[in-house]
């Protein structure tokens, strides 16, 4: 049964390890929601990341932590029934970082009760395992089991949810296609951003440049992203010292944004990369909208996404973008006046397309910037964004 749009309480879960695209997704959610007149509440499963956050503190949103120790999957179904019953939600969102997060317990006990239960799905899966593998020397051919696993696995965490919403076609198309969820129930609410915070801004400009000790002459290019193996930087900082060399003239910088369990290993592989003295790790930001518009050129490198925040505030910015072809990017850089949409996988052509983008003269550079602001503003703000999906989880479904 489908509910009326009226003031609801709204329990959203959350299980993150740091500060990324999906909590700022979160929190622009929560905010939609409140302004929209529900009640909302936000419990973190494991580490605190939202907890403090000043975007929900000055709105005055609950942010509960419930220790799961490490393991979200290993709590029981009759916990899950416990702390739910407790905050008694009209509706629950489990915002999910992937496929995987959470457990089949968690999905019963979200569902139970006439509660209408939405599950949000940030980034496409790992790509599905080969159908035959190889076994010994002899290359005899076998099935590969863990592609059966795998379906079935994902399969389940389709079964519960009344309403399953992607945020890029691309995760929707690999979730029913590959996985078959069940397409009546899987929508797309595309992630958008704020088109007037995220904007070319000179005076911002001109700080982060100082700060990184940019001059007007020097080319900055640009991330920020979790340090995590799926984000591809250190084939970015390989790319960039590779591009550097071949142009010793050009004052080429490579700023990186942000922190994550790989800081350790990639300092150490941009001091042996030949350009350490033009790569800066800048630490994490919580003003974004103040870093972009430093860049001249924004380098998304990830080996897996949904619709990455980071690629639309960027080029909100003005800043064109050279990125992977993955998850949702191709339905952002969907024409290449507005960036470079390189097939995944392909290193020499990044390579190519960074050092293109680089070389690129002052004017061509600002039919870039303002074509990749266009995009942005045309499709992706986050007003009509936000709108469809609060209008996804307000009508979501019940259980009964």
């Amino acid at each position: 049964m489908e509910r009326d749009v009226t003031s609801r309480s709204i329990c959203i879960l959350s299980v993150a390890s740091a500060w990324g695209g999906a909590e700022r997704h979160t929190v622009d959610l929560t905010r939609t929601l409140l302004a929209r007149g529900h009640d909302v509440r936000i419990v973190e499963l494991g580490t605190p990341v939202l907890a403090g956050r000043p975007e929900l503190r000055d709105v005055g949103v609950e942010v509960m932590t419930m220790d799961a120790a490490s393991d979200v999957k290993a709590v029981s179904t009759e916990r899950w029934r416990s702390l739910l019953d407790r905050l008694a939600p009209d509706i629950v969102v489990l915002a999910k970082g992937a496929v995987t997060v959470g457990s089949i317990r968690l999905d019963r006990a979200a569902a139970a009760k006439g509660r209408a239960y939405v599950t949000i799905e940030h980034r496409d899966p790992h790509p599905i395992p080969p159908l035959i593998i190889h076994r010994s020397r002899a290359r005899i051919p076998w099935p590969n089991w863990e592609r059966v696993r795998r379906r079935i696995r994902y399969w389940k965490r389709s079964r519960l949810p009344g309403r399953i919403i992607c945020v890029s076609d691309s995760v929707r198309r690999t979730l029913v296609e590959w996985y078959h969820f069940p397409p009546g129930r899987t929508f797309v609410a595309r992630n958008g951003t704020d088109v007037a915070r995220f904007a070319p801004r000179a005076e911002a400009r001109e700080a982060a440049r100082a700060t990184w000790g940019a001059t007007p002459h020097s080319v900055v290019i640009g991330s920020i992203a979790r340090f995590d193996p799926v984000k591809g930087l250190g084939e970015l900082i390989t790319t960039f010292a590779a591009v550097r060399a071949r142009h010793p003239t050009l004052d080429l910088r490579l700023v990186l944004v942000g922190d994550g369990p790989l800081e350790e290993q990639l300092r150490a592989q941009a001091a042996d990369s030949g350009a350490a003295d033009a790569i800066l790790f800048a630490g994490p930001t919580i003003a974004p909208w103040d870093v972009y518009p430093g860049f001249d050129v924004f380098a998304l490198s990830s080996r897996i996404e949904g619709l990455p925040l980071a690629l639309l505030e960027a080029m909100a910015s003005g800043v064109p973008a050279v990125c992977y072809g993955v998850g949702g990017v191709p339905e952002v850089v969907s024409d290449p006046r507005v960036g470079w949409l390189i097939e995944p996988g392909r290193h020499a052509s990044f390579e190519r397309a960074l050092e293109e983008a680089v070389t690129l003269t002052p004017e061509a550079r600002a039919a870039y910037s303002r074509a990749a602001r266009n995009r942005i503003v045309e499709s992706f703000d986050s007003t009509h964004c936000m709108a469809r999906l609060a209008a996804l989880i307000e009508t979501a479904p019940t259980t009964s």
